[in-house]
């Protein structure tokens, strides 16, 4: 499996966004567990707080592309 920092940055924010996605697996797991009300909160917690932070590196990601990227042609020469 290739490195998630090796990818061109398209794939990379997409691939972000997946596992922002495929990150909430783990909680719909919990409800439908329910065991006790406490492994519901921790997994609320901790996914939120993962998310939270994987649309941070994932904004960041978008900005860096934004930066980084070349301007096209037909809109240097104007």
């Amino acid at each position: 499996m290739t490195d998630l920092l090796h990818l061109n940055f398209r794939r990379r924010i997409a691939a972000l966004v997946w596992v922002r996605w495929l990150l909430w697996l783990p909680l719909l797991a919990a409800v439908m567990a329910w065991r006790s009300g406490a492994v519901f909160v921790a997994a609320v917690i901790a996914g939120t707080a993962l998310s939270l932070a994987l649309k941070a590196w994932e904004q960041s990601a978008r900005r860096q592309f934004v930066r980084e990227a070349m301007m096209p042609l037909y809109l240097a020469t104007k």
